[in-house]
């Protein structure tokens, strides 16, 4: 699912620079799911962050729970997911040797979170490469080898396959704790919202979206 390496370890977490990234409004497309709040967290939903968050690492994140253990205690972690859309200044090749200058070499690399141990995991939706799981929600993790072939060969795209550098993980109490007295809101969002190559705008998507819905219709 992900590895390790010295490269890594020096990666500074959210201080990436956003340039090269459109700045088109997020919107999705006609026919995809709407975003809506669930009553429970589970694998492949969203925690969203509140708008008075204190830890400045979460503030604005909508994080992507690909691992959610539901008989875990409160020593084991809950919960892991990726802030979905925090970029860094590198690209994957730059700082994993082994996939510089290969077709995923230039691919934008996001920071998951501060847990991971400098763990890399690639997220995307095509259940048909070797060596990927499901996570829910349309998604799939892992099976870089295959992916790199499919994409040199022209089948997928380069942009399908996006990576995070470590990510975040909870306890049964820290989740507890952040849905009940915390404000964070568990949402659902589309899979296209999640591997969007955009940087900083998922969190306000989805709390926009979910503001919206709260409204009242006006009678006609």
């Amino acid at each position: 699912m992900g590895w390790t390496g010295a490269a890594l370890a020096a990666l500074a977490l959210g201080a990436g620079s956003a340039m090269g990234f459109r700045r088109a409004p997020l919107r999705m497309a006609a026919g995809v799911p709407s975003v809506h709040r669930m009553e429970n967290p589970a694998q492949g939903c969203v925690l969203l962050a509140p708008k008075e968050e204190y830890n400045h690492f979460l503030r604005e994140a909508a994080v992507f729970v690909y691992e959610w253990d539901s008989f875990a205690d409160d020593v084991e972690p809950m919960a892991r997911g990726v802030i979905v859309d925090r970029a860094t200044g590198f690209d994957i090749g730059e700082m994993a040797p082994p996939l510089q200058g290969t077709p995923l070499g230039a691919n934008r690399l996001y920071s998951g979170g501060e847990a991971g141990e400098n763990a890399v995991i690639m997220l995307h939706q095509h259940g048909e490469v070797v060596g990927s799981r499901p996570l829910g929600n349309g998604l799939f993790v892992g099976g870089v080898a295959h992916a790199q072939e499919l994409v040199g060969s022209g089948a997928f795209s380069a942009s399908d396959f996006k990576f995070f550098f470590n990510h975040c993980s909870w306890t049964r109490r820290q989740v507890q704790e952040m849905i009940d007295g915390g404000g964070w809101t568990v949402a659902w969002a589309p899979k296209d919202l999640i591997l969007r190559q955009e940087t900083n705008k998922a969190w306000n998507f989805i709390r926009s979206s979910l503001v919206t819905l709260a409204l009242p219709e006006e009678d006609p």
